[in-house]
């Protein structure tokens, strides 16, 4: 008879009740719920262990930690190790693990010594060769895990991938879709990946029935069907779209307090913070301080910050801004902002005349390089190159991580005379001052070109993709390091009216850049996140 489950838990957590009385006299520290086939994880001052209906200890050995039976094992951990037992108290296998999970559909997450997830089977064994940065557990043959890179995919017993979308937070299938999160919010995903409708949710729960509850930005709540469309409103929103719109065009606001901050010193002295309380308040309300101590966002801001974002936020608030005034001007015209403001003379010429322009610049753009491209050495691997170009290489920030990681590398920097004097060279790296629209009297195996195409309209982008092609020695690849342009959510517009204004280049979407590819005579036979802003695009030419 299955009499455990007329068992639960007391208040207490000491003991468990049938029928509101006791179930047995012992007490214990603390008691689990019941699994099948009627065992409670349980710890007294012995230890930790499992208990029959009776209060009985179904084995002599204790541990440090003790869980639910699952499909026959029981999770534990004695002396740091994590392992299965089965309903005898036995170890199912050898293997010890840094942290085990439980089992669900005959497999179980588990972490190893080094940090990565990944699932056995009840033999302890893997199911797969891969390792993650974090595994969930199955359900309908489906898991949901986690890259290096921190974003999400879904793969099946055998460790194969469902589908090549990634996200940056993703639940298993429930009925045939999955809640997934991408940058721009929530949203519902087929089992190929693809998103149901084109709208995103500060929140969603999953479908029941056909329908699901979903909050949105302003605080409202809606039932919504499998297509996106409205059922019904059930909360009314929490901010108007008066509210939202009108803070929208203050963001200036937030830049030029931030920029002021800079300038007088509060990001670097609590001195300076606690004589200037009107902006340090305003930085409060950006959660840039708080008492006067700098949070962790408001840390990025000082200058010894080892990403400090102090250059970018003066660089934003001076040419930039004066080049977004004549957007309108950009747009209507398909003129570029800043060179109206330079007399006609482009971004790059303009900063390269100086070489306090050149160092401030780079002084800007560098911590986002050493952001975004530090998991790069990993993301691909380099051993099967010999010889690297790094275009438009800008301080050989990502140079740097690659002959870290690859000594074997022979990497050349290719870029302007007056940005290569910027770097520092090792005996692995090597610049070579050269015009991009020029033919390049390099060759090499691998050809790295990182948000060099953005800065770029068509014509100069596809310029450059010829010149790596024939620099491109048999065999070998580029590597298209860019965010891509989201027609449905928009995700990247803004960036792109950015490069409208300051350079005349564009942010692209995936059919764009093929397009651009094929024109080049080059082919995209691979793409892969780098990170949440960053895709890889690996190219071959056409006739390989």
């Amino acid at each position: 008879m299955d009499t455990w489950k007329q068992l639960h838990v007391a208040p207490q957590q000491t003991h468990h009740l049938r029928q509101g009385e006791a179930a047995y006299t012992r007490r214990f520290t603390f008691v689990g719920k019941f699994h099948f086939p009627g065992l409670a994880p349980v710890r007294d001052k012995e230890g930790a262990y499992h208990i029959d209906v009776l209060g009985q200890p179904l084995y002599a050995q204790r541990y440090e930690a003790t869980f639910g039976f699952y499909e026959g094992n029981a999770a534990v951990q004695k002396a740091g190790n994590w392992f299965h037992i089965d309903t005898k108290g036995k170890r199912i296998y050898t293997n010890s693990f840094a942290w085990c999970g439980n089992f669900q559909e005959k497999a179980c997450a588990v972490r190893d010594k080094n940090s990565f997830y990944f699932h056995i089977d009840d033999k302890g064994n893997p199911l797969y060769s891969q390792r993650y940065a974090y595994a969930g557990d199955f359900h309908d043959g489906v898991a949901a895990v986690q890259n290096s890179e921190g974003l999400y995919t879904h793969i099946d017993h055998t460790g194969h991938f469902l589908h090549d979308q990634y996200f940056l937070d993703l639940d298993v299938f429930h009925k045939g879709y999955a809640r997934a999160k991408d940058k721009a919010g929530w949203l519902h995903i087929d089992m190929q990946g693809r998103p149901l409708y084109s709208h995103r949710f500060a929140n969603i729960e999953p479908f029941y029935n056909g329908q699901a509850r979903v909050q949105k930005s302003d605080g409202s709540i809606l039932v919504i069907d499998e297509q996106g469309s409205l059922i019904q409103p059930i909360r009314s929103a929490r901010t108007t779209a008066f509210e939202q719109a009108a803070g929208e065009l203050v963001g200036y606001w937030r830049l030029f307090a931030i920029d002021a901050a800079i300038r007088l010193g509060l990001f670097d002295s609590i001195e300076k913070r606690l004589a200037h309380p009107r902006l340090t308040r305003a930085l409060r309300e950006m959660d840039l301080v708080h008492k006067a101590e700098l949070t962790d966002k408001g840390k990025v801001f000082n200058s010894d910050h080892p990403l400090s974002l102090a250059s970018a936020a003066r660089m934003w608030s001076q040419e930039h801004l004066l080049a977004w005034k004549e957007l309108t001007i950009s747009l209507e015209k398909n003129t570029v902002g800043f060179e109206i403001l330079s007399g006609g003379k482009g971004w790059f010429d303009w900063v390269g005349e100086m070489n306090e322009r050149v160092e401030d610049y780079h002084r800007a753009i560098s911590p986002y390089a050493r952001f975004d491209y530090e998991k790069l050495p990993e993301a691909i691997d380099f051993s099967q190159h010999r010889r690297v170009i790094d275009v438009g290489s800008g301080q050989g920030i990502i140079s740097g991580y690659l002959a870290q990681k690859h000594p074997h590398l022979h990497i050349t920097l290719l870029d302007r005379e007056e940005v290569l004097a910027q770097t520092n060279l090792t005996s692995q790296i090597h610049t070579a001052a050269h015009n991009f629209f020029e033919p390049w009297e390099l060759a090499a195996d691998a050809i790295i070109l990182a948000r060099i195409l953005h800065d770029w309209p068509d014509e100069e982008a596809r310029c450059i993709l010829q010149h790596a092609k024939q620099a491109l020695d048999p065999g070998g690849k580029i590597y298209i390091l860019e965010l891509l342009l989201d027609e449905t959510t928009g995700a990247g517009s803004l960036l792109d009216l950015n490069m409208l204004v300051m350079t005349g280049g564009k942010e692209r979407t995936a059919a764009e850049f093929d397009v651009l590819f094929a024109e080049a005579g080059l082919k995209c036979s691979e793409r892969r996140p780098l990170n949440p802003v960053v895709t890889i695009q690996i190219l071959e030419p056409l006739n390989a």
